[in-house]
């Protein structure tokens, strides 16, 4: 039986604080790893920082073929570089998740065993009935009303979602090109599993934790995040009654 490719695609943008417990969770995945299971290759992606981030990759993950570093040379925003990444992920299957402390990069094993015949992809969810919120109140405000907004938009499309903005997933690549996004910010992640609700595939959420960054900030700029959202939202319900 081959192992399964999976690429694990980490937008990085000013990093440089949170980057050596990343890489430390890089190696413990590694070594961890059934390798008759899963062949790994984390797509690293640059989006244009300003500090050492991209010198710290370089030097980590510059020579190893189990890593590939796409460096984008101005900032374009996290739905660009995440695209970016998308684009350059060769596995079968397409992990997702920040570079940040929000989600727990030991937990890429945990969901891919969720990601079963069934389903087309697999999204983390600290909404679920199941999941925790350990992160600021207003950010735990925003999303809840954002997913209710989505569910209600969507009308007889949605199916049993809770999180509509998680970063942490896994997809089948050969659904990537049906449910590509056109944000580059963080509207991004929201439009992808939109798409994919709009066009069948089969979602799962795996409950998790999501937790407050323990490194530097936050690149989320939460009203404007709104506004692309509630954008998104009218659009979906001009749609749905056309």
């Amino acid at each position: 039986m081959n192992p399964k490719t999976v690429s694990v695609v980490i937008p990085c943008y000013n990093e440089e604080d949170t980057l050596p417990v990343l890489f430390d969770k890089i190696d413990k995945i590694l070594s961890l790893n059934d390798p008759e299971k899963y062949t790994f290759n984390f797509v690293l992606v640059d989006d244009g920082s300003e500090d050492r981030t991209l010198e710290l990759l370089k030097e980590n993950f510059g020579k190893v073929d189990y890593a590939t570093i796409v460096e984008r040379k101005e900032n374009g925003g996290f739905g660009a570089a995440l695209k970016s990444g998308l684009n350059s992920a060769e596995g079968e299957l397409v992990v997702t998740i920040d570079a940040d402390t929000n989600y727990d990069q030991m937990e890429i094993p945990r969901i891919l065993e969720q990601l079963t015949d069934e389903y087309d992809l697999v999204t983390a969810s600290p909404l679920h009935p199941d999941g925790h919120w350990n992160f600021p109140l207003h950010r735990f405000v925003t999303s809840r009303g954002v997913a209710m907004l989505y569910k209600f938009a969507l009308g007889s499309k949605r199916q049993k979602i809770y999180t509509f903005t998680s970063g942490f997933r896994v997809y089948r690549k050969k659904i990537l090109p049906d449910i590509m996004p056109d944000a580059n910010d963080f509207l991004a992640t929201a439009e992808m599993i939109i798409n994919a609700l709009l066009k069948g595939y089969r979602i799962k959420e795996y409950p998790c934790v999501v937790y407050d960054r323990l490194f530097g900030q936050s690149k989320l700029r939460t009203l404007a995040t709104a506004k692309s959202h509630l954008k998104l939202i009218a659009k979906l319900m001009f749609n749905t009654k056309k």
